[in-house]
């Protein structure tokens, strides 16, 4: 099942759109389209293993569980893209619990290790005091145009 939903993420006025398919996996195939010179453009993002966070302020979080660790995607909109803005990781395996975080999304450069106390203040940072956000959900079968 497909299902659909718009929200202003970035505040210029035009809703996004949101498609989530069930049919993929239990998890949906989350897709984000915006507006750019009045053609629908999907939004280039990692698919988290969840529903990705969407904050007032236009900034997305994507969580991945698994195996070695768990890691936290940041996403913001600027203008009508929505950008990479960093990663945190923090190894579940790793005796010390270390926290990497990544503020590019190039492969080439590792990870930088951070204590937890500069872990919780970035994330902080980076969320501020922004709200989550629930879109309104609907089946797409029952999209209708007046």
């Amino acid at each position: 099942m497909i299902y659909y939903a718009l929200y202003d993420v970035n505040g210029d006025g035009l809703e996004e759109l949101f498609t989530c398919d069930l049919e993929v996996s239990d998890l949906g195939d989350y897709r984000i389209y915006a507006l750019q010179d009045g053609v629908a453009v999907e939004q280039e993002f990692r698919p988290p293993d969840f529903a990705p966070k969407l904050f007032q302020n236009g900034l997305f979080r994507c969580d991945f569980w698994g195996d070695p660790g768990t890691i936290t995607y940041y996403y913001r909109f600027e203008g009508s893209q929505l950008k990479y803005q960093t990663y945190f990781w923090e190894d579940d395996y790793d005796p010390e619990n270390r926290i990497y975080y990544r503020d590019d999304d190039s492969s080439e450069r590792r990870p930088i290790e951070i204590t937890q106390q500069e872990y919780e203040r970035q994330m902080k940072e980076i969320e501020g005091n922004g709200q989550v956000v629930e879109p309104d959900w609907k089946l797409m079968e029952d999209y209708k145009r007046e």
